[in-house]
């Protein structure tokens, strides 16, 4: 949770503060419109983060913070499909689309293993 709340926040504040130049490294036209569009969505990864970041000490998975699990792993599953599809355009291999990527699909995994799996309590021994 400490990981995915730290991401979702550096991206969100990434987005929010300067999307002038995330949009130029990625090569896209940019106008007003495309700015608010990232900026909006630099608030919804820097909410997520606030989410995350104030659960990371909850008990999370199986039916315990259920929501939580739920839409963390929704998140990273679909956005690291879309990234995997992305990769078909995205020159060379070292690029900031593959390390994004790896990133997603790892958080990914780890939300479904959190996801599907009965926690452990954390014994005092």
């Amino acid at each position: 949770m400490t990981l995915s709340a730290i991401f979702m926040g550096i991206m969100g504040i990434i987005f929010i503060i300067i999307p002038d130049i995330v949009l130029a490294q990625l090569k896209i036209e940019f106008n007003n419109t495309t700015i608010l569009m990232l900026q909006l969505m630099g608030a919804l990864y820097y909410g997520f983060a606030m989410l995350n970041w104030m659960t990371k000490s909850a008990l999370i998975g199986g039916i315990f913070n259920r929501p939580i699990a739920v839409a963390n792993f929704t998140h990273f599953f679909i956005a690291g499909i879309s990234l995997l599809r992305g990769l078909r355009y995205a020159s060379g291999f070292f690029n900031p689309v593959t390390i994004v990527t790896v990133i997603y699909v790892a958080f990914a995994i780890c939300f479904a293993l959190i996801l599907f799996r009965h926690p452990t309590e954390k014994s005092g021994k």
